[in-house]
């Protein structure tokens, strides 16, 4: 049986299988041996494992046949995947690149999930490189029988990033569905490479920072300034000029686990204080990343404390970037605001991370250890001045 047979094979008999109990059926059983049958061992090797489901107890809405790479995940209810997702009609197929819809709903709340899962659809359709032209970032729509939508079809739509359609009546030649199978896998990789964890979880709540600074750009009124955190007696010293938004760029990552290394420090710390430690929480995700600080926890009095990570994986001395607003916080915050500095930041994976820090409390603005400099400045024309040539 080739590729292209058992797609036709699922779309000819799903409708008419799924009227015969589902224990013990032959075809459910040949939809859970997932591509095994039909491409050669050699083309997914050992790093993949596929198989699919035609339902659990019961026939499911929406069958599908995935393929996992086993570093993140071997199961539809956790991280991302490829499938194939048949329409309700089974006119239609959608081989897919996909995020795991359970792993949202687990993880947050229904309107929250779904927000978020779209918002990371695109995000990630924004930044992979898609250079196949039968590929598409376009909602696919697996209900197309006129039938209601639930929540599990509503969810493997949200998380669809890319996908290329099949229609029953002008199927492919297997040869071409091999190809788009092995460019689908191709931008798969590339997925990968932008995951921070082996933990799927901390790579959502990568994604939502990564997506929150997305969004910011777009409508960012903040002027922006360099720091020069050297203790330092001549406050008209020369910072060095660094291009601190490509750097900046390029360490959203080295950021993102920054943060996740202060908010485990502050958990630690206060872990003989369990309701305090539970409400320590990561708001650059869980919020946004404009309120001024990245992490809320708390003083053993209960008392709220506002931190702003700073992650370099430069030394001690080495300017860093900050906001307008992150200095106004500290400053209308003073009593309960620190920074805390990470440098020389080495990270290799989630098992092996290593970093320095210190801390600043209070004012940046006050704290006579910093040099703040304006690095951009925004323009805006005031009039229609006559020394302005047109």
């Amino acid at each position: 049986m080739t590729l292209r047979s058992l797609i036709m094979e699922v779309l000819d008999n799903y409708p008419r299988e799924k009227m015969n109990p589902l224990k013990n059926n032959f075809f459910a059983a040949l939809m859970q041996d997932g591509l095994n049958n039909s491409i050669d061992n050699l083309f997914l090797g050992t790093r993949y494992k596929t198989k699919g489901s035609a339902g659990i107890g019961h026939w499911a809405t929406i069958p599908w046949i995935g393929v996992f790479d086993t570093s993140i995940t071997t199961k539809a209810s956790d991280g991302f995947y490829i499938a194939y997702l048949f329409s309700k009609s089974s006119n239609i197929a959608y081989l897919s690149l996909i995020q795991s819809w359970t792993m949202y709903k687990n993880k947050f709340s229904l309107k929250i999930a779904r927000k978020n899962i779209t918002n990371i659809t695109k995000y990630l359709q924004n930044t992979l490189n898609t250079e196949s032209s039968s590929m598409n970032a376009d909602t696919i729509n697996l209900m197309d029988d006129g039938s209601k939508i639930t929540e599990l079809p509503k969810g493997y739509e949200l998380g669809t990033i890319l996908n290329i359609k099949y229609f029953k009546n002008s199927l492919p030649d297997n040869s071409t569905m091999m190809k788009d199978l092995n460019e689908m896998i191709t931008i798969y990789r590339e997925l990968k490479s932008k995951l921070v964890s082996s933990d799927n979880s901390t790579n959502v709540d990568f994604f939502i920072s990564e997506y929150n600074k997305y969004k910011k750009i777009q409508t960012n009124e903040d002027s922006r300034f360099s720091i020069d955190d050297s203790v330092t007696e001549n406050h008209n010293s020369i910072v060095r000029q660094t291009n601190f938004e490509d750097l900046n760029n390029k360490n959203s990552e080295l950021g993102f686990i920054g943060e996740k290394q202060v908010l485990e420090m502050e958990k630690e710390r206060l872990s003989y204080y369990p309701k305090l430690q539970e409400k320590v929480e990561q708001v650059s995700v869980t919020i946004g990343d404009g309120l001024g600080y990245d992490i809320k926890s708390f003083r053993p009095d209960g008392t709220e404390l506002y931190i702003e990570v700073k992650t370099t994986a430069s030394g001690k001395n080495q300017p860093f970037n900050i906001t307008t607003n992150e200095i106004e916080f500290s400053k209308d915050n003073a009593d309960n605001y620190k920074l805390t500095r990470l440098y020389d930041f080495k990270f290799n994976g989630s098992e092996s991370i290593e970093f320095k820090k210190y801390e600043l409390n209070g004012s940046l603005v006050n704290n006579h250890n910093l040099l703040l400099k304006p690095s951009t400045y925004k323009v805006k024309l005031l009039n229609n001045d006559s020394n302005i040539i047109y």
